[in-house]
């Protein structure tokens, strides 16, 4: 009787051939087990599980671009930005004039002192002649436009006057008669031979 054991039989080697290979490059998760079977080399089977887990690694790596906005989501507001800074308007420049000569520039000619003065932003001085209201009780200051003159502490005006409109009721209150002041007003124009000032305030 042999007591013998057969010894079994080695497996053969395999090589990868080039379309196991191409298969496994290509998807590597069906074809790289078949390197599993006997005869493959350890490098082989290093080499082909190496790249399923590249792959792999590759296929579930978290996504690093922006999730896109849910449509049905209210959108958000907008970032406030601040208005665009608007440069404020030049300063516009006074015609300074004396009371006297708006006077004498409507007595000589009417048409042309209003092309000249009316609707234009005048710097007038003056001397105050009379502190009166309205009928709306709106402070009237008129501005004496001749040469007036001091006799025994008593001022007599010079003839003609410039009627100023528009004073704060406090600062026409403060005014005396015989003071000089010099307004800041719009010409109106001329009323009943008096030259008119309005939106007027004290210089």
């Amino acid at each position: 009787m042999n007591t013998n054991a057969t010894a079994p039989a080695a497996t053969a080697p395999r090589k990868v051939g080039f379309l196991l290979g191409l298969s496994i490059f290509l998807l590597p998760i069906v074809f790289v087990w078949f390197l599993l079977r006997g005869g493959h080399s350890k490098l082989a089977r290093i080499i082909g599980f190496a790249w399923f887990g590249l792959i792999m690694l590759a296929a579930f790596r978290p996504d690093d671009k922006p999730q896109a906005s849910d449509p049905a989501a209210p959108p958000r507001p907008a970032a406030a930005t601040a208005p665009p800074t608007t440069p404020p308007p030049p300063a516009v420049q006074s015609i300074q004039i004396s009371a006297h000569d708006l006077y004498a520039a409507y007595e000589q000619n009417e048409i042309a002192a209003d092309q000249k003065y009316k609707g234009q932003a005048l710097s007038v001085t003056g001397t105050v002649e009379s502190i009166d209201s309205d009928m709306t009780d709106d402070p009237v200051v008129r501005l004496s436009a001749g040469n007036g003159t001091w006799i025994e502490g008593t001022y007599i005006p010079g003839i003609g006057n410039v009627d100023v409109y528009g004073l704060d009721v406090r600062a026409a209150a403060a005014l005396n008669k015989g003071q000089s002041i010099t307004v800041d007003c719009i010409s109106g124009g001329e009323t009943m031979g008096d030259p008119q000032l309005r939106d007027c305030s004290l210089h």
